[in-house]
């Protein structure tokens, strides 16, 4: 009895040991492959296939973590991706800006100048314009002796177109005394 004692219990442990060097040879593969789409064999339904059965499911849920840091991560670089594109146009649209700034502080200054000869045109203006008032006053008054001249020259001509007109006339009666005297 105590012979099959022995023997029973060295094929059970032999039976468990093998089953705990298995399992640490697969977790040790994947603890040192990180290949977390292995899974450790489930040989025997014992506390040893509970452990591997719960380390397989750790696997999946470490797998399931991994994934979601994988994509936080993908979200994360698309984010500053887009951050510094971002960024960067922000930096092209200042640099535009502050040469628009410059454009326009140039444009004020020239508008300045302008502004200046205008004032200063301006002022020959009014001096030609008030000159240009003197000269049509004075051509005014010489209109006003000229319109009067021509109304005199008017008179005079009609009166000398009615002194034609009744010399016309006196003409005709000399005319037809002629006519009756021959």
């Amino acid at each position: 009895v105590l012979i099959g004692s022995v023997l029973v219990a060295s094929f059970v442990g032999n039976r468990i040991t093998k089953a705990i060097i298995e399992t640490a040879q697969q977790v040790t593969i994947i603890a040192k492959t990180l290949d977390l789409t292995s899974k450790v064999r489930v040989s025997v339904k014992n506390e040893i296939g509970d452990l591997a059965h719960w380390f397989n499911n750790f696997i999946d849920r470490l797998k399931t973590i991994m994934g979601t840091v994988s994509d936080l991560t993908n979200q994360t670089n698309t984010s500053a991706t887009e951050i510094s594109a971002a960024v960067t146009e922000q930096s092209v649209i200042a640099t535009q800006q502050s040469t628009s700034l410059s454009e326009i502080a140039a444009t004020l200054e020239e508008l300045s100048i302008t502004s200046s000869q205008i004032s200063e045109n301006s002022h020959s203006v009014v001096e030609i314009s008030a000159d240009a008032l003197r000269q049509s006053e004075s051509g005014m008054v010489s209109m006003d002796e000229i319109k009067e001249k021509m109304d005199q020259i008017n008179a005079d001509n009609q009166e000398s177109a009615r002194e034609i007109l009744e010399l016309g006339k006196t003409s005709k009666e000399i005319g037809r005394v002629m006519d009756i005297i021959n």
